[in-house]
């Protein structure tokens, strides 16, 4: 426990007033080894915000690049649809054309 033993000698009242006594090198290192503990919790809380910071930026990083690649396939899309319509216009166009030709070659 805490290293003082009373002799076998002494009244059990002395006994139970020295075992709960700390000298002062005990309380010294008490209050070191209390020390020690606070530091290696705050080194630890300091690592655990470190790498959650670094999983947020992982993520977002990671959530960035999609964003990207949606907006890429998007756009792609778009040209692909603006050109379809384009080829539908010139389709219909030339259909009227075609029509035209033959009504008044047919008057």
């Amino acid at each position: 426990m805490l290293g003082i033993v009373a002799s076998v000698n002494e009244p059990v009242t002395d006994c139970c007033r020295l075992t709960h006594r700390l000298t002062e090198e005990q309380k010294r290192q008490l209050e070191r080894q209390q020390a020690r503990r606070a530091e290696l919790a705050q080194q630890e809380e300091e690592q655990r915000r470190e790498k959650d910071e670094k999983k947020r930026q992982v993520c977002e990083e990671a959530f960035m690049a999609w964003l990207r690649k949606k907006r890429v396939e998007a756009a792609q899309r778009r040209r692909e649809r603006i050109q379809e319509i384009r080829e539908e216009k010139e389709r219909t166009s030339k259909n009227k054309v075609d029509r035209r030709v033959i009504f008044s070659t047919a008057g």
